[in-house]
């Protein structure tokens, strides 16, 4: 089966090009709640920004994103809606803090975590913050 260069087009999401009082507002409706399944908190009092590029493939999507310093939260509920693949998240920044399954994680820059998107989350992204995300489809 041939497939069409539209299939692995590049998406892009950035607050570059909003207003400042726009930004978070947009960051968490059309790309935290719609896009990958989160709630996202500032832990900074400073003007918010974001940048994400996603690319989807045959049974790989992936994310590299980075921005201002953020709490991600996947409740329960939000990972009901999620699929069953499997996430690779890569450290690009200073330092995260993550958490799963009742387990947390620090990763320094360059330190990576798996996780699975069927389970409750929580990271906190220090400035810059910076991540790299790889999700892999599981084998029915």
């Amino acid at each position: 089966m041939a497939s069409n260069a539209a299939d692995f087009a590049t998406i892009r999401f950035s607050t570059d090009q909003l207003p400042e009082r726009q930004r978070l507002p947009m960051w968490r409706e059309e790309f935290g709640r719609a896009v990958v399944r989160v709630d996202i908190e500032p832990l900074s009092n400073r003007p918010f920004h974001a940048e994400a590029t996603l690319r989807a493939l045959p049974g790989l999507r992936t994310i590299a994103c980075n921005g201002s310093t953020a709490r991600l939260q996947r409740t329960p509920a939000m990972a009901a809606e999620g699929d069953d693949s499997v996430g690779l998240v890569v450290n690009l920044g200073k330092r995260a803090i993550a958490s799963q399954r009742g387990r947390e994680v620090v990763l320094a820059t360059g330190r990576e975590q798996y996780r699975r998107q069927v389970d409750a989350t929580t990271a906190a992204w220090n400035p810059i913050a910076a991540a790299a995300h790889q999700l892999h489809e599981r084998a029915a």
